[in-house]
């Protein structure tokens, strides 16, 4: 009888100590991981991104899951213009935290910058599900809507946004670029413009109106807005999103020495005259000038491409999701 009490104590006591190992390895990787991700945090704020990316890798090799390492090294995948290593990566980690707005804001943004709107849409409403009274959610599902061209259902989130914060400056100035892009110009003008006008207005505000000035064919004032604030590559990708959102009518448009112009200026074409000839010279004039594109203002097709667009290109947005 002794002899199997000692021997029970005994299994008691090596259960102990293997427990208590492997608490303390738990509470060593935990350790570990912690030190590690504030050298990582403070890395990337002194801009060291490859040596942060170096230590968010690490500590997910320990800890494959873990959220704020998931977080810093998708933020630098993204910058990279890695988005699909980023979204991966994302995805992954919300199947152990399905419920973690952290990861799903981050994941929604990253859809946002490929113009996926249908991915975006989805997270965007796990979102809300979880935070229904947030603004920025409502803001986040507004772009998904305008990604999608649904702009009267994303002016309807915009508005509900509004309702919770109506100083967001952020969701403003998506609102008054939703009018434009919606068809209603001169009113997503005039939103803009007195938006742009307030002391805390961000360069934002500026780039979207200059794309309202742009779809209103008013070449010099968009360019006015657009070289504010905002470089060559910021444009182009405000061009990009422009052209993933208009419809089929809406022609391709690129920049080229800080000036808006299109890929393809239609000519204009029209019977001058049932007459019979007046003078080669007088009709050559008369056809120049019907030729000619208006020097302050941005010509468009608005004949149907042969060939519609199935899906926007993968360009980064320059929507303001947070």
């Amino acid at each position: 009888m002794k002899y199997k009490i000692a021997n029970f104590i005994l299994l008691l006591w090596v259960s102990a100590l293997v427990c208590s190992c492997t608490n303390q390895e738990e509470l060593y990787a935990d350790s570990s991981s912690a030190s590690l991700l504030r050298i990582a945090e403070s890395m990337y704020k002194s801009r060291d991104f490859e040596t942060a990316k170096k230590l968010y890798q690490q500590i997910l090799e320990t800890k494959p899951h873990h959220i704020e390492a998931c977080l810093g090294l998708a933020t630098i995948y993204k910058q990279e213009g890695k988005s699909a290593e980023a979204i991966n990566l994302l995805e992954e980690t919300l199947k152990f935290h399905p419920q973690n707005t952290s990861v799903l804001k981050a994941l929604g943004k990253n859809y946002v910058s490929i113009n996926n709107g249908e991915k975006c849409e989805k997270i965007y409403k796990q979102l809300y599900a979880l935070q229904p009274e947030d603004a920025l959610t409502m803001n986040g599902l507004g772009i998904c809507s305008d990604l999608k061209s649904q702009h009267t259902q994303a002016q309807t989130w915009y508005k509900k946004a509004l309702e919770k914060d109506p100083n967001n400056m952020s969701v403003q100035s998506n609102f008054g670029l939703s009018l434009a892009l919606a068809g209603k110009i001169e009113e997503g003008i005039k939103y803009l413009t007195q938006l742009s006008q307030h002391p805390k207005a961000t360069p934002n505000v500026k780039h979207n109106l200059a794309v309202a000035y742009a779809l209103a064919g008013d070449t010099q004032k968009a360019n006015e807005y657009f070289k504010g604030d905002l470089d060559q590559d910021a444009i182009q990708k405000n061009i990009n999103f422009l052209s993933s959102l208009r419809s089929q009518e809406a022609a391709s448009l690129k920049i080229e020495s800080s000036k808006l112009e299109p890929l393809d200026v239609p000519k204009t074409s029209e019977k001058i005259s049932k007459k019979k000839k007046t003078g080669n010279k007088k009709r050559k004039e008369t056809v120049k000038k019907l030729e000619a594109p208006s020097s302050n203002k941005l010509e468009r097709s608005l004949r149907p491409k042969k060939s519609p667009i199935k899906e926007p290109p993968h360009q980064e947005v320059e929507r303001i999701t947070t």
